[in-house]
């Protein structure tokens, strides 16, 4: 009896936020540079299901946006990594400038030019 291997399925963060809570829980990241406990969450959520945005929608649940807090914090996290390792290893980053030289001509210096 062989067991059949099922492909990984990865956890889909919920994508049924308004723009508005988007910039709220993104303006909340920053503020707080982690993402929150789950009572400030809990009254995230309740806020978001009480606005008039959300009129018409599903009711969010606190767990959609903790997934959505947690998965955009390591994308920052991330992204500020990788910002920072190309700034340390980038010569840009001590005051030199890149240079297209493939434009310039040059012309020799004779001893009749002083």
């Amino acid at each position: 009896m062989g067991h059949q291997l099922r492909p990984r399925t990865e956890k889909k963060v919920f994508n049924g936020f308004t723009i508005f809570e988007m910039e709220k829980m993104d303006r909340v990241l920053k503020e707080l540079g982690q993402v929150p406990n789950s009572e400030v969450i809990k009254k995230m959520t309740g806020g978001f299901n009480r606005s008039a945005g959300r009129a018409g929608k599903p009711a969010l649940k606190w767990p959609e946006v903790q997934n959505w807090l947690l998965v955009r914090h390591q994308d920052l996290m991330s992204k500020d990594c990788a910002f920072e390792n190309n700034n340390e290893t980038s010569d840009t980053s001590k005051g030199e400038k890149d240079i297209d030289m493939s434009n310039l001509e040059f012309e020799a210096k004779s001893s009749d030019d002083s």
